[in-house]
């Protein structure tokens, strides 16, 4: 069987891949990517992106919604990501 306990910060480095901040956040690669182009999240291209953990864990506890309602279907376009 597998364990599908939701991971916390805690579990995870302090730089984090497209795929954790999608895990964290419960949202799709595709979305997080869509929103690092469109600058709602910063993040360098190391590889493949990579967003701060430290950034993410204040934004979340601050309050402040890390949300997609601006992505237009479009901004999905086949693309490789990491």
């Amino acid at each position: 069987m597998i364990n599908k306990t939701p991971k916390k910060f805690c579990d995870y480095g302090d730089i984090l891949t497209l795929q954790e901040v999608a895990d964290l956040c419960q949202l799709t690669k595709q979305t997080v990517y869509a929103m690092v182009r469109h600058g709602e999240i910063p993040a360098v291209k190391l590889g493949g992106y990579r967003i701060s953990k430290k950034w993410l864990q204040s934004h979340v506890e601050s309050g402040e919604s890390v949300s997609a309602n601006e992505i237009e279907d479009d901004d999905f376009e086949a693309t490789e990501l990491d």
